[in-house]
């Protein structure tokens, strides 16, 4: 099974090296890891531990991973990071629907000329896309 999420390149996050990265209370195993794929201006080294800040919310969301690969891609870097503590999966999963949300909430608007709202969004992403959701 493919435990890797793909982050929409439409919706800002910033990568960068942790400086005191927070110990990983109980790392999960190797098999419930899950990994993200973010394309970013900036190449790490593997085995980087990393902060990922995700400005979705009113309040910056910041997660800390390892950086498993990271490959040139044109004048930007595909880097890809590992979460091994429980918290940090959890939010990433969380997070990653955020987007995906925000998402959809901007292609309706584009498609089909609706504005709806964060929650409408949510609840009709939740009842079409959710299920299919790869964590």
């Amino acid at each position: 099974m493919n435990r890797t999420i793909i982050h929409p390149p439409v919706i800002p996050v910033t990568v960068k090296i942790a400086n005191n990265p927070d110990p990983v209370k109980k790392p999960v195993k190797k098999k419930d890891r899950i990994r993200l794929l973010v394309n970013t201006e900036n190449s790490f080294e593997p085995k980087s531990i990393v902060r990922v800040n995700y400005p979705v919310t009113d309040k910056d969301f910041i997660v800390t991973g390892t950086v498993i690969k990271c490959e040139e891609d044109k004048s930007r870097y595909n880097v890809v990071i590992e979460f091994s503590d429980p918290d940090n999966i959890c939010r990433v999963r969380m997070v990653e629907q955020i987007c995906r949300i925000e998402l959809y909430k901007r292609q309706v608007l584009k498609n089909e000329g609706r504005s709806i709202t964060k929650t409408q969004a949510a609840l009709e992403w939740i009842d079409k896309y959710a299920k299919d959701f790869m964590v």
